[in-house]
């Protein structure tokens, strides 16, 4: 008899470890794709003051707006793309609207998007 009630909470203690397990795994996957996608909001962010710059260089350089802009890819799949608006054109005051996404290898395929307005004179 007493072998038959070593064995049932053998299987008990299994069972828990078993389930404690699983709750583990997935609150682990869960917090490392929250962590990849702050990771990546701010690689996106970090990667849009970068293309903001080049976007007022290329202006500076050029003296007008291209037409159209060229789109940016950076490492880690970052798309960016540059539009101008000319809120004056004689003084050369330019809204640059900015817009840069990445899809994460990990995520559920949705795109994490950004999208900046700046108001530039060059």
């Amino acid at each position: 008899m007493r072998g038959g009630f070593g064995l049932i909470y053998a299987i008990i203690v299994m069972v828990l470890i078993g389930t404690l397990l699983a709750f583990s795994l997935r609150f682990s996957s869960e917090s490392s794709r929250v962590s990849l996608d702050e990771h990546a909001q701010i690689q996106l962010k970090l990667y849009e003051k970068s293309v903001a710059e080049m976007a007022i260089l290329e202006l500076q350089k050029a003296g007008t707006p291209p037409d159209p802009w060229p789109s940016w890819t950076l490492p880690g799949g970052y798309n960016f793309q540059v539009s101008t608006l000319a809120i004056n054109a004689e003084k050369k005051i330019y809204l640059l609207d900015i817009k840069g996404e990445v899809t994460l290898p990990l995520g559920d395929g949705h795109p994490l998007t950004l999208t900046s307005r700046r108001i530039v004179k060059p």
